[in-house]
């Protein structure tokens, strides 16, 4: 006779098939997001083979086009990997997150949640060009802080309803107190380290670095968040206007 599960390991395989489940129904936007990962590294193999390749990337006074091309273009092999790594694991936690609040992800645009951080990230690159033409800059953590700023957007806006109920002193289900776990698990991390060491949370580094980490998280977390706001609010209305059949009398 087989051993029952205990309590821990039915929640642990759920949440494996949940995730499996997210990963699964959301494989275009993970395609979208590895195929940036497999530009930037190929980028990195051209700026060791190909000579003046670097120089042509990068964002300075004379190269403008750079506000688009220094994304993929990174100092060195621990740089390139920070951003790897980072796009990793902000593509898991936008998985996990896309799961957990369904509703909002399933009604948002797959291509707004790819190209919003990356034209945020070519905004803030504009940006610092204006403000400080005389500097260099490159490296694709710009869109790495946007991707995150777009994730914790996702995740406060999925918040509202369970927060709403906790303030109401209403109960909440199952699957509601978990989503409000993950919601903040997610999220509260990141935002507590931004408001407690801005300077920790954005990375020590140049003014390029601090100043295009910050822009790209600002305009992703408020356009994010309005965006998924406005999706909620898209998603209530609706279920309130659609009409209600009362099954025929037998």
């Amino acid at each position: 006779m087989a051993e029952q599960l205990s309590r821990r390991e039915r929640q642990l395989l759920l949440m494996r098939a949940s995730v499996r489940g997210a990963w699964r129904a959301n494989s275009s936007l993970i395609l979208l997001y590895s195929g940036l990962v497999a530009a930037v590294t190929l980028s990195y193999l051209a700026q060791l083979l190909v000579p003046g390749f670097t120089q042509s990337g990068e964002l300075t006074r004379t190269n403008f086009w750079g506000v688009v091309s220094s994304i993929f273009i990174h100092g060195s092999p621990s740089h390139l990997e920070a951003n790897v790594e980072s796009l990793f694991w902000l593509t898991l936690s936008v998985v996990v997150l896309a799961e957990v609040n369904r509703d909002l992800f399933a009604a948002s645009s797959r291509t707004f949640l790819f190209w919003t951080p990356f034209l945020a990230a070519i905004v803030s690159n504009m940006a610092f060009y204006i403000l400080a033409p005389q500097a260099t800059s490159f490296g694709a953590s710009g869109v790495v802080y946007a991707a995150l700023g777009l994730a914790v957007a996702l995740a406060f806006a999925g918040l509202v309803p369970e927060l709403t109920a906790v303030v109401k002193r209403q109960p909440l289900s199952k699957a509601g107190r978990f989503k409000l776990e993950i919601n903040l698990l997610l999220s509260v991390p990141f935002a507590g380290l931004a408001w407690a060491s801005p300077g920790g949370f954005l990375g020590v580094g140049t003014g390029a670095n601090v100043f295009v980490h910050g822009l790209s998280f600002t305009i992703c977390l408020l356009l994010g968040y309005v965006y998924f706001t406005l999706k909620r609010h898209s998603i209530m209305i609706l279920a309130n206007t659609v009409p209600f059949t009362s099954a025929p009398n037998p």
